[in-house]
């Protein structure tokens, strides 16, 4: 028993927050052409996401209201926006859950969790996952794909980290080798959701590994399998389910099959972002409620892989420096409020809440194409105004027939200016542009300004 747990310490990785996964770290800054002399801010441009070198940095060519083009000055380091005065306490804009009926197991409002009590994954403290890598005679891994595993590790555990504002730290245990099922891949029955064929499959997966891998107080379990794998499809695996191994029981097991080794958005799909969208749910987090690409918990391979404001509070990872709250109903003057990104790693004011009601909440964010949200494309930027309705849930019997750009049952409702089809807001991500405004309850939003961060007014009109 002793050189059982011997040759366990020796596969335990605690890595550092500053990791950098190769090829998933923040997008680098451009690298414009000289400026012309008759360019500058505010004049017409012809190619979005174009730039220009400036002496205190560049000019980017950016959408506008109307479609048009237009040049934006941003500078090589962007200022951090500070909360303006005046604001409420968090507590007002952390609304209780009022769903009814109830569609899924996890709270759209507050607190986390759900009415069952189901036992959460940690938002803070040392979460503690294990990863295997599993293949099959007739789907074998690789040595690459090893290391691959290695660097995907590495993005997860930033991720979390910086989007915990480091009150999430990751342990995990990764034995760089392959163990090979009894079966090939073929021979098994693969059915999503069928818990029933999982879970022997999965149990059989975990004591291969059971020698050389610790699974007692697992959080999480994830199971690498090679890229030529075929017949698992999408994905195997399930949560808050019990899984028997020699040191105890295993809730949370996930597989990416042949699903994630497709492109998406013309680059390859990533399993570290997979990862983090399975281990949200059992945290806590619904998702799937906003029809977007912009949002890991909507879509984890999205074109941008950020958690959108309102998760992240009812996660317990924002602050007063990030959040700004304020009801309706104490809005006297116009609020002008600048924003940093959701998708910039460095602290600063990226979202606005607007308690309209006891159950709904105007959420207005940040978004940018840059880092995490790199896929968002050259020049995309916007800000995204949410309606969270507490009453609701999400009802995923309908997700995946819906029509593009139209909405299913759900608590999160974008907002879309007057005149401009929900398809289309659909196809930018339901980010409004520059000069572009919306309106709820009462409430205005006017997008006034962009450049380093984004401006925006609210005004209480009713």
């Amino acid at each position: 028993m002793q050189s059982h747990r011997g040759v366990r310490a020796a596969v335990t990785w605690v890595l550092a927050a500053t990791a950098l996964a190769p090829g998933n770290a923040a997008a680098a800054s451009p690298r414009p052409a000289p400026i012309p002399t008759a360019t500058r801010a505010g004049a017409p441009c012809r190619t979005a996401g174009a730039t220009v070198r400036t002496p205190r940095g560049f000019l980017e060519c950016r959408e506008v209201a109307g479609g048009r083009l237009r040049w934006v000055a941003l500078s090589r380091r962007p200022p951090v926006p500070q909360a303006p005065p005046g604001g409420a306490n968090l507590d007002e804009c952390r609304l209780a859950d009022r769903r009814e009926p109830i569609l899924q197991p996890w709270n759209i409002g507050f607190p986390r969790g759900d009415r069952n009590g189901t036992p959460l994954l940690p938002a803070s403290g040392t979460m503690r996952v294990q990863l295997i890598a599993v293949d099959f005679s007739d789907a074998t891994g690789t040595g690459a794909e090893l290391a691959a595993a290695g660097r995907q590790i590495a993005e997860f555990s930033r991720w979390f980290e910086v989007h915990s504002h480091g009150a999430l730290r990751v342990e995990w245990q990764f034995p760089p080798r392959w163990y090979r099922m009894s079966r090939t891949s073929a021979d098994y029955q693969w059915v999503k959701g069928d818990r029933q064929r999982m879970v022997p499959i999965a149990e059989e997966m975990l004591a291969l590994a059971d020698a050389e891998v610790d699974f007692a107080g697992s959080d999480s379990v994830f199971v690498l399998l090679p890229r030529s794998i075929v017949h698992v499809n999408p994905d195997l695996g399930d949560a808050n389910v019990v899984l028997r191994t020699a040191d105890g029981p295993v809730r949370h097991l996930w597989a990416g099959g042949r699903f994630f080794y497709q492109p998406e958005w013309n680059a390859p799909r990533e399993l570290w972002s997979f990862w983090v969208h399975e281990y949200l749910h059992p945290m806590g987090i619904p998702g799937h409620g906003l029809r977007s690409n912009s949002d890991v918990a909507n879509n984890q391979n999205g074109r941008s892989v950020v958690l959108n404001a309102w998760d992240r509070f009812l996660a317990g990872w924002s602050t007063a420096d990030d959040l700004y709250c304020m009801p309706a109903a104490r809005i006297t003057a116009p609020l002008r409020i600048e924003l940093s990104p959701l998708e910039r790693t460095a602290r600063g004011l990226n979202a606005v809440m607007i308690p309209v009601s006891d159950t709904q909440v105007i959420v207005v964010e940040s978004r940018r194409a840059e880092g995490w949200g790199a896929r968002l494309g050259r020049g995309a930027y916007g800000i995204l105004a949410t309606v969270i309705d507490v009453s609701r849930d999400v009802d995923r019997s309908s997700e995946s027939g819906s029509v593009p750009g139209e909405p299913f049952p759900s608590f999160a409702t974008p907002l879309v200016p007057p005149g401009t089809p929900r398809a289309d807001a659909h196809r930018r991500e339901y980010l409004l542009r520059m000069g572009e405004s919306v309106e709820y309850s009462g409430v205005r939003i006017d997008f006034v300004a962009s450049g380093d961060n984004d401006t925006v007014l609210v005004v209480r009109t009713g």
